[in-house]
């Protein structure tokens, strides 16, 4: 899963753009029949890392979908070790991962597992949620053949079973200039806030951004982050965008 992450990581930004089918559940099957029984992957970052942005922005409770969820388990370490007391429906479109997940946590009430495709949820309601998490599937599908309507599908999916006032964090190597079309689409109302973590290569130069916590920048508004002047600075980073629905939103 490395080698997948590093293929996204070179289709947007920068000059290339890379057809894979890592939108397609077939894909996806294959990959963890493959791997699934080795070792959780986690995407980007790890709950260490995220832990003081998922904790100042999830809060302590409310009914929270994971899209994408893979094998990580970011969702039971928020349950562990930041005593998070609502619920989790996490979902994947692999069946494969999904069965594999919800045998890992049976006997976890606050973990639900079920196979669903990000960009077609007819089995949630309009604002259903109180916090949606997407944790590299928008990167995923931004790497198909149909990127385009994909992502305007997953984005206006999530906005949809988001409830007013409620927030969606996203955790993508996207930097403001590529992944803001997609949150700014016709009918979406967002305060949008980005936060910068340096990647396993390191970080460009962040002094003079706010700072978190020594290893996180931000938060600051997501339209206020211009491209630095050498944009493969960009690949030094990863991003999550704080996407809070505006209270009057439909």
């Amino acid at each position: 899963m490395q080698q997948a992450a590093a293929a996204a990581a070179a289709t947007e930004g920068g000059a290339t753009h890379i057809v894979k089918d890592y939108g397609q559940a077939s894909y996806w099957d294959r990959r963890y029949e493959e791997e699934v029984g080795l070792n959780k992957f986690e995407w980007y970052q790890s709950y260490d890392s995220l832990q003081p942005i998922l904790e100042k922005h999830l809060g302590q409770d409310g009914h929270v979908l994971q899209v994408g969820v893979g094998t990580s388990e970011l969702q039971a370490e928020l349950i562990t070790r930041s005593g998070f007391k609502g619920s989790f429906v996490n979902t994947d479109i692999s069946a494969v991962a999904v069965a594999h997940m919800q045998q890992l946590h049976a006997g976890w009430p606050q973990l639900t597992y079920q196979v669903a495709d990000a960009k077609h949820m007819p089995e949630f309601a309009d604002a259903s949620f109180d916090t949606v998490i997407d944790k590299g599937t928008l990167d995923a599908i931004r790497c198909g053949p149909t990127a385009d309507e994909d992502s305007a599908a997953m984005m206006l999916e999530l906005y949809r079973v988001l409830r007013p006032g409620g927030v969606m964090m996203m955790i993508t190597y996207g930097p403001p200039f590529v992944r803001l079309p997609w949150m700014l689409l016709p009918g979406m109302d967002w305060d949008l806030q980005v936060y910068m973590l340096g990647n396993v290569d390191g970080e460009p130069s962040l002094g003079h951004f706010p700072t978190l916590t020594p290893g996180i920048r931000g938060p600051i508004a997501a339209q206020d982050l211009a491209p630095p002047p050498d944009v493969q600075d960009w690949n030094k980073l990863h991003f999550v965008y704080v996407a809070t629905k505006a209270a009057a939103a439909q």
